[in-house]
């Protein structure tokens, strides 16, 4: 099914697997075949992996075309040290290639040099073993390695079990400059290879022993970065630990200012849980729970990460539990957490709904109060809860009424109804579940977007995901609507800078919404460069319908480039967990917001340190809009708080062009009427 295979370009489900095993089994029954002749007239030099025997290229086990340039078959692989790459030039079209290496007793480390390929189509997939059943380690796509830019800063895979396949497969869209990888046994981490410990530290069986002033498993970290800024007085370095910052200056190298917002790492003691994405978490008093995911099988369905003890933590569940899942959705209510859907392994997706009780450590398989089919204030013949993938939950809280608190399931897919653009409503006090009829903007179905609730606004924020455009096309979404729960209205809002999937969405402080990471990856018939691991960080005003692209610190001990992890807060701190770039991650970052402690009304308004700031007018002070009365904030005139910064005259000509544009575009008055362009349908026509 396309559409899965590009939510989860890291997914090797069963049958690809067994697609895969197949073909495998005919390269096997091939790989005795010693020398594939091409007809091409040759000469010494133009067959680039075969021999030139009477004018006509001979190519080598594992190589195919005129001039043996592009790989083709399976290749065996012995020796202690080798090469592992796709061709000369581009490789081509519809290619399947294998490479076995066989290294009894050793440890496989295969270094990645340089990657390319195209993004969510054409994958090199690493197993630790000598078949398609051995444990997945790792499964490149898109642009990883090329030039000076780099996905991780220790690009290696490292197989246990004295053996590695490697298989790459690309289909017939386009092409890209493929990849380049070397392999070595029984030795050290390393960013550079030929050297190990990236030239800063000696190997000793497989660990590295760092020089002064290094660190890292590769050696590959500067203890202090930049002198920690010492000539600007940032910082002091002290060479074992690491950099002492002065003030209010942050990072591994001192260049972060706390007041603006600041990312650091967290290491935890001890035990760390495999790598998983598409999970789902929360946080429920001083500690996160990590629910399911795909790990590649390594994984159990429930960790517990303590914030103040800084440990993981794996709890002993006795009584029934679901099966693992991944691509489902998680929230908490009160002390138990609610899990629905996902794909739950060989069954596919599911519309279980599963509550784990944090005290009593159980679970409950929760049977709902469904409502009859069809959509509930609507005609439709559509039965919740619904089979589904990819969607969101969000949980609506009613201060004055308990009894219509209730998490929001939107969009998804199905695998009987495809994509979805259904609202479905969940009521925990009576176990009722609906699928709503909605107003507003006419919205499409789709999934791996995110949806956020403000508490400024009362809203939920959808922004992104693989969208449905027809039957048979989908494509990558930039698309941001607010969701009114009460009202059940959509509206459209302003695009985003750039489209992008699996990201994650958070309002660490009302009136702001981070999001940070996801897969970006938009091309179509060739490459434009667009990446399928984004670090970027963007962040959504929702006061001025603005969208702004934050720093993210160059120098921070951490890989930042993932999609499929998840984002939470504690403490008024946002946590990113786990994710996927190529390999599972299982790390952790911190992002702490800043402060709205700006001098004028200039700076206020203009910067976005992780949270809202907004200019009071009659005391000339900056603040947090969380900390002002919501009805000044929101009330749009008579109000001497100040909410967006005054546009100049490039920027708000720019703004009615993109607005006019985007109104023009509008083909109904369904879709005119309600976004925030500030449209009107006349004539019919939207203007």
């Amino acid at each position: 099914m396309i559409e899965i295979l590009q939510m989860f370009l890291f997914l090797f489900k069963s049958k690809y697997r067994r697609k895969f095993y197949v073909k495998s089994l005919l390269y096997c029954a091939t790989i005795c075949s010693v020398l594939s002749i091409v007809k091409a007239k040759c000469n010494e030099t133009s067959c680039g992996n075969g021999v030139c025997r009477n004018d006509t290229c001979v190519c080598y086990d594992g190589w195919q075309g005129s001039q043996c340039q592009f790989c083709g078959g399976k290749v065996r692989l012995g020796t202690s040290t080798g090469t592992i790459h796709d061709g000369l030039g581009n490789y081509s079209l519809t290619s399947k290639c294998s490479w076995l290496i066989d290294a009894p007793n050793s440890t496989i480390t295969l270094h990645v040099e340089q990657f390319a390929t195209e993004c969510g189509w054409d994958h090199l997939y690493i197993f630790d073993g000598d078949s398609v059943d051995s444990p997945l380690l790792a499964v490149f796509s898109g642009l990883m390695y090329e030039g000076a830019y780099r996905v991780r800063r220790v690009p290696e895979v490292v197989a246990q079990s004295g053996s590695a396949l490697v298989h790459f497969f690309s289909d017939d869209a386009y092409n890209m400059s493929g990849f380049n990888i070397t392999y070595r046994l029984d030795s050290c981490p390393t960013t550079v290879s030929g050297l190990n410990c990236s030239g800063n530290g000696i190997c000793i069986d497989g660990v590295c022993t760092c020089n002064g002033g290094w660190g890292g498993s590769a050696c590959h970290l500067e203890n202090c970065p930049n002198n920690c800024g010492a000539a600007e007085e940032r910082g002091i370095c002290e060479p074992e630990r690491g950099c002492f910052c002065y003030g209010s200056y942050r990072g591994d190298d001192c260049s972060q200012l706390a007041s603006d917002g600041y990312w650091e790492t967290v290491t935890p003691q001890g035990f760390i849980p495999p790598g998983s994405a598409s999970h789902g978490a929360v946080v429920w008093r001083d500690s996160m729970y990590v629910i399911a995911g795909e790990s590649y099988g390594r994984g159990s369905l429930l960790y517990v990460y303590d914030f103040n003890g800084n440990v993981w933590e794996t709890p002993h569940i006795v009584a029934e539990s679901p099966s693992a899942r991944y691509g489902h959705s998680t929230v908490l209510y009160g002390d138990k957490i609610f899990l629905y859907g996902g794909v739950a392994g060989n069954r596919g997706p599911t519309s279980e709904l599963w509550a784990f009780d944090v005290s009593a450590k159980t679970w409950e398989n929760v049977t709902v109060k469904a409502a009859a089919c069809g959509m509930e204030g609507g005609g439709g013949s559509m039965c919740g809860p619904l089979k589904s993938v990819g969607h969101t939950a969000t949980v609506v809280i009613n201060n004055i009424n308990k009894k219509v608190d209730r998490m929001i399931v939107i969009f998804g897919h199905s695998p009987e109804l495809g994509y979805l653009n259904t609202v479905q409503e969940y009521y925990f006090g009576t176990r009722e579940w609906y699928i709503t009829h909605t107003n507003g903007y006419p919205v499409k179905g789709g999934y791996g977007h995110t949806a956020t609730y403000d508490p400024l606004t009362g809203k939920i924020y959808v922004y992104g995901g693989i969208i449905s455009e027809s039957e048979s096309a989908q494509y990558l979404s930039k698309n941001l609507y607010s969701y009114e729960p009460n009202e059940r209205i959509w509206t459209l809002l302003a695009d985003a800078p750039s489209a992008r999937f699996l990201h994650s969405s958070t309002f660490v402080t009302g009136g702001l919404m981070l999001v940070f990471g996801g897969n970006t990856h938009n091309d179509t018939s060739h490459s434009f460069g667009a990446k399928c691991y984004s670090s970027e960080l963007l962040a959504y005003d929702v006061l001025c319908d603005t969208w702004s692209v934050l720093p993210v610190p160059k120098d921070l001990h951490a890989d930042l480039a993932r999609f499929g992890h998840s984002a939470t807060i504690f403490e008024g701190n946002l946590y990113i967990y786990g994710g996927f770039d190529g390999q599972m991650l299982s790390d952790m970052l911190k992002y702490t917001p800043g402060e709205c402690s700006y001098p004028s009304e200039t700076l206020c308004l203009n910067n976005k340190p992780g949270a809202k700031c907004v200019w009071d007018s009659k005391s000339s002070a900056c603040s947090r809009v969380m900390g002002v009365h919501r009805d000044l904030v929101l009330k749009r005139e008579e109000s001497y708080i100040n909410r967006c910064p005054k546009l100049n005259r490039s920027t708000a000509t720019s703004t009615i062009i993109q607005n006019t544009k985007k109104c023009e575009e509008m083909e109904d008055c369904l879709s005119c009427v309600q976004t925030s362009s500030g449209c009107e349908w006349c004539g019919n026509s939207c203007r």
